[in-house]
């Protein structure tokens, strides 16, 4: 049964002859295969913000830049993942697989969010 969906078509061309004998080939027909992969796990997608940090003349309160996707708290060392993706992936691994968090530490490094068993708890 064909799948519903195809995402790539690769051609496996005859060559012009046989390598074996050296005769000539006649193309008789195409035939189709399908081959069903999943794809590399994925890669945590890393994004730098430069910041504008500044500070009040009138009353000297530092102050600094927001962006729509950069989240509100400054990040410190030690703590979880700040994107709500990556917090549901983590915590899927450990609750849903049930992973020790170790385990799910290890595997959220393996993709690109680094984060302490610690901080996941």
């Amino acid at each position: 049964m064909a799948p519903t969906r195809i995402d790539r078509e690769l051609d496996a061309q005859l060559s012009g002859c046989y390598a074996h004998w050296g005769g000539d080939v006649v193309h008789e027909r195409d035939a189709e295969q399908f081959h069903t992969d999943l794809p590399a796990l994925a890669s945590a997608v890393v994004t730098r913000f430069s910041v504008g940090v500044g500070r009040c003349r009138v009353c000297g309160k530092r102050v600094q830049g927001r962006h729509a996707e950069r989240p509100l708290r400054r990040a410190r060392r030690g703590r979880g993942p700040d994107r709500p993706v990556a917090k549901g992936w983590v915590a899927w691994t450990h609750y849903g697989l049930g992973l020790s968090l170790t385990k799910c530490a290890v595997l959220a490094g393996r993709v690109g969010v680094p984060v302490t068993s610690g901080a996941m708890c």
